[in-house]
Parts: C-alpha cells; structure tokens; sequence
C-alpha cells in the first residue's frame, strides 16, 4: 500500500491510501513442484475474477504445452522440467497478457 499526499494553492492536503487493484491479474514467474505446498502451480493472482480466461503455454522453443479455455491456476507438477516457459493469456474481456516464468527444481 502507498500513500500519496497531494496539495493545490490552497491549505488543503489530500491523502488517498492506494493499493493493489483486486480486479488486475498478477502474473507469478516462479513455480517450484516439489511437493512443498507452495509455489507448485503457474499461479495468477485474481484469475478467479476472469472466468473463461484463456491461457496457454508454451516451451523455449515454442511448442504448445498447455491450453485451457478457463484456467484455475493448475499448470505444473512433479514432471515439469526445469527451465522457462512463455504464457499467452487472453481474458473474456479481451485483454491480452505475455510474459514468462521458471521452473525450477
């Protein structure tokens, strides 16, 4: 959270406290499946506030490992290798994200 103090040409101060936007999708870009609990799946902060969220994945070389029409931040378990991978996720609405994330064991 920040806070975010502003002023014109008169005495007054405003202050609004901001924080993160519960409606924006935050992208994870660590995933370790080791059975630890945490960190195991590509997680999307929010996702469940997107249904019908496409999303899929693909390896360094750009081959297609995963799709999904609604994702529930599932992707990845015991049998993922280590490495990058790319994502391309297009919501409903049709906002369109791109990034990467790593594997690692």
């Amino acid at each position: 959270m920040r806070r975010v103090a502003a002023s014109q040409f008169t005495s007054c101060v405003t202050t609004l406290l901001a924080g993160p936007d519960d409606r924006c999708l935050y992208f994870y870009n660590v995933i370790t499946p080791n059975g630890d609990t945490q960190n195991e799946t590509f997680a999307i902060r929010n996702i469940e506030r997107h249904p019908n969220t496409a999303l899929a994945i693909f390896n360094r070389w750009g081959q297609k490992l995963y799709h999904s029409d609604g994702y529930h931040n599932t992707y990845g378990n015991a049998s993922t290798a280590p490495g990058l991978y790319y994502y391309l996720c297009q919501t409903a609405e049709g906002a369109i994200y791109k990034g990467w994330f790593e594997v690692i064991r």
